[in-house]
């Protein structure tokens, strides 16, 4: 009989060297896609937000004979003091429909914690931009919520990868593709939103009734 030479701590380390890195192979080839998958998964989310929250917005509207809410009385209105209006009228019983969590920790629209589901509904909380000052009169092909701003009309590149949710009057919840800033002029990861219409290119968010505000959420305190 053959004797079985001595398995040593050398040959250990290499026999579970291989399933190791096997492994980490996997792993690697993997990360990737799954990554891609939460990204999906959140925009997904974020997308849904907007969508009842526009829903919201035409219920109250159909209460206030077509407007939707405004804060006219403020000299810097917000964006978190007209949706607490939806709130406080029993339209939107939850303030994390107004947070996103990728909007909070790319460009700090918001805290990077969700909602504290205490009224009044404040700018810390709020991740959603917002047109003031429309109706339901008003021209359907024009937006009235959007995300991934803090700058009226200017959009961040880096939360969706170049792209924005922006909700128009006429019901549609569209991911738009951010036509980035010269770079002469010397911004990063910074565009508009254009759009044919008629045969000329515009730029969405210039194309706005008079009396409306745009409302980006602010940067958190």
């Amino acid at each position: 009989m053959t004797n079985k030479p001595p398995v040593t701590r050398n040959m250990k380390i290499a026999q579970w060297s291989i399933p190791v890195m096997l492994l980490a192979i996997l792993g690697i080839s993997s990360y990737g896609p799954i990554q891609k998958q939460l990204r999906a998964a959140e925009m997904t989310s974020a997308n849904g937000n907007i969508k009842c929250l526009y829903v919201a917005l035409f219920s109250y509207a159909s209460d206030h004979d077509g407007h939707f809410p405004t804060n006219l009385k403020s000299d810097s209105p917000t964006a978190a003091a007209c949706f607490d209006k939806l709130i406080k009228a029993g339209k939107i019983d939850e303030e994390l429909i107004f947070w996103n969590k990728k909007n909070a920790h790319t460009i700090s629209s918001a805290s990077t914690s969700p909602p504290n589901e205490v009224s009044p509904l404040t700018e810390n909380e709020n991740t959603t931009g917002y047109v003031m000052g429309l109706t339901t009169r008003s021209p359907t092909n024009i937006p009235i919520l959007f995300d991934s701003s803090t700058e009226a009309g200017t959009f961040n590149t880096s939360v969706w990868e170049g792209r924005v949710i922006i909700a128009k009057l006429n019901g549609s919840v569209a991911h738009m593709t951010i036509s980035e800033i010269n770079e002469f002029q010397n911004i990063q990861n910074k565009g508009y939103i254009l759009e044919k219409r008629g045969g000329e290119v515009v730029d969405i968010f210039q194309d706005l009734p008079e009396g409306t505000k745009i409302l980006p959420p602010q940067i958190a305190q």
